[in-house]
């Protein structure tokens, strides 16, 4: 029995999941198809919009033969950690094969960059010391070392499901893992915050769903800002995260003479000024 593994969030699960669940299963020729799956918190310590049984009954409900929690010590890590845990898992399972989305599936390109930056030969730590010393934030430092010594390399990391896959290639060389990687092409924009009703990304379901929440909130009382003392309150600063419209146009309403200010990099940094 050949069996293919699966590293996600499904927060929410959607139609690009349940397509990249059937190619998987295809493409590794897999009779059983298992997810290693994030559970209360996922990456960057945010907690989940919907609980982990049901993000798995919906995996299952759509294909998915079983659903493994991946420990929030490892869930809310960066991606090289996030990777190699759900990697591990897989191995422990006995999966045959690991399929992930990527913007690009060219193997032997993706193969190449996460060997580089296994390895660090001397060319690429000397342009990232060189990037770090500038003022670059390490992910583009990284980008820009890994051009240096394999061009085109910079181009595939810019692309966040690129990153990850590099980061599975990378746990699979550091565990010694003989599992087959199979990238399966990803559509669309993982961050695209419109909701598109063909292919949704899961960042535009959860401000959908928030969007609703919030109005739903708010009309119905459970939220009343006229029992705060908020006369004092002028600036409104906020990270990169995408803030759901309703909540936006509320504020607006409410405090008409606010400045708000948009703070480009600093995706948990919201609040008052």
């Amino acid at each position: 029995m050949r069996a293919v593994g699966i590293i996600a969030e499904y927060d929410p699960f959607h139609r690009g999941h349940a397509d990249h669940l059937r190619q998987a299963r295809d493409r590794a020729g897999a009779d059983v198809a298992v997810a290693v799956m994030s559970g209360w918190f996922t990456q960057r310590g945010d907690a989940a919009i919907l609980p982990p049984g049901l993000r798995a009954e919906m995996a299952m409900r759509c294909g998915m033969d079983a659903v493994f929690l991946l420990p929030a010590m490892w869930s809310v890590r960066e991606a090289e950690r996030f990777a190699l845990a759900g990697i591990s898992l897989l191995r422990g399972l006995g999966c045959d094969a690991v399929s992930f989305g990527a913007e690009t599936d060219n193997l032997p390109l993706l193969r190449d960059i996460a060997s580089l930056l296994e390895a660090e030969p001397d060319a690429f730590r000397a342009s990232l010391r060189r990037g770090l010393d500038s003022g670059l934030p390490y992910p583009a430092a990284v980008s820009g070392a890994a051009e240096t010594v394999l061009p085109g390399a910079a181009a595939v990391l810019d692309r966040p499901n690129n990153t990850l896959a590099v980061c599975y290639l990378r746990a699979l060389q550091r565990l010694g893992c003989g599992m087959e990687p199979i990238p399966v092409p990803r559509p669309g924009a993982y961050h695209e915050t419109a909701l598109n009703p063909e292919c949704p990304s899961a960042a535009a379901l959860r401000l959908e769903y928030l969007d609703r929440l919030a109005d739903r909130r708010l009309d119905r009382g459970e939220i009343d800002l006229d029992q705060y003392d908020l006369s004092r309150w002028r600036l409104m600063h906020i990270g990169a995260q995408p803030v759901p419209r309703s909540l936006i146009k509320r504020w607006k309403q409410k405090f008409p003479n606010h400045q708000y200010d948009t703070n480009y990099g600093l995706s948990e940094s919201i609040g008052p000024g």
